[in-house]
């Protein structure tokens, strides 16, 4: 008897993923017994058992750990190839996960993203500030724009811009604590930290030049240290287009540290087989942007 390979696919990567017939058959609407009796006609079909079965405990087997691989990404190929038909006839629509800096989700970058929505009104856009590009890998999420550089085949990596990176202060610090002029003087000073831009803690200047700064003031989630600079808390090593504003207001002020500023890269990643339907219109899109409004700097 034929089965539908494609429904029994999708029960086995939920059984899978959830190392449970109960909670897959939740997660896909169906009954225990449906899914139960998917995964049956599937090992029947390839004459190979997929898991192991104990009251405690459901495992996959090695046969089953490399079919589910294949199977991974046999669903991410139907899907991607139901994208490209829908999109050719109709207006695309859907949602892209996308993971961008905070520096990226303010001023000239967030208005690339807002011009993109308002040509494509149906598409949403979910965005998270974790620069990882390891979370493409579980799906987590489709598209990576990150200053981090990796080197894999796994993934694709595009240049987009470079962003020039400063140490900004506000008047009145530099008046009571010094201006560092430094790499060795920014060690005696209280430099906040952002911990998802720079995990350890380094600050980056010209010629990869690396200093580890340290202070009482760190954030953990991606909200900007500006605020804090600007009250005076301490030193600040952000892009230099952040901080336009408090600039011309002289609220802050720039900190010439030799060698200079740096010039820091910045990248998107996706994976090779997602390079279709709403995320290739996305990456083409701001690939396009980037080169006609940014002249690949920031």
């Amino acid at each position: 008897m034929a089965i539908d390979t494609v429904s029994c696919l999708k029960s086995f990567v939920a059984v899978a993923e959830c190392e449970s017939f109960t909670q897959a058959a939740r997660k896909l609407y169906l009954s225990t017994s449906v899914v139960t009796k998917q995964i049956q006609n599937l090992e029947s079909e390839l004459g190979v058992v997929l898991f192991t079965r104990t009251t405690r405990q459901l495992c996959l087997t090695p046969a089953g750990d490399v079919y589910l691989k294949e199977a991974i990404n046999i669903l991410d190929k139907i899907k991607n190839a139901y994208n490209i038909v829908h999109n050719i006839s109709a207006e695309p629509q859907g949602d892209i996960k996308i993971a961008i800096p905070g520096f990226a989700q303010v001023g000239k970058v967030l208005s690339l993203i807002a011009r993109f929505l308002q040509k494509y009104p149906k598409v949403n856009l979910i965005i998270t500030n974790d620069q990882s590009p390891f979370q493409l890998y579980d799906k987590a999420m489709d598209i990576v724009i990150s200053e981090t550089k990796i080197n894999t085949h796994q993934l694709v990596r595009h240049r987009l811009l470079q962003i020039k990176k400063s140490v900004f202060a506000a008047p009145e610090y530099l008046k009571q604590h010094g201006i560092p002029k430094t790499t060795e003087d920014l060690r005696k000073h209280n430099c906040l930290i952002n911990q998802v831009v720079t995990p350890t803690h380094e600050w980056l200047f010209a010629n990869d030049t690396k200093v580890k700064v340290s202070g009482n003031y760190t954030l953990l989630a991606g909200v900007s240290l500006v605020p804090a600079a600007v009250l005076g808390i301490g030193l600040i090593w952000t892009p230099n287009f952040l901080v336009e504003k408090e600039i011309e207001n002289g609220e802050l002020q720039s900190v010439d540290i030799e060698p200079g500023p740096s010039l820091i890269p910045i990248y998107l990643y996706h994976l090779p087989v997602t390079y279709t339907g709403l995320i290739k219109l996305f990456i083409d899109w701001v690939k396009k942007e980037t080169t006609e409004h940014f002249a690949n700097e920031l």
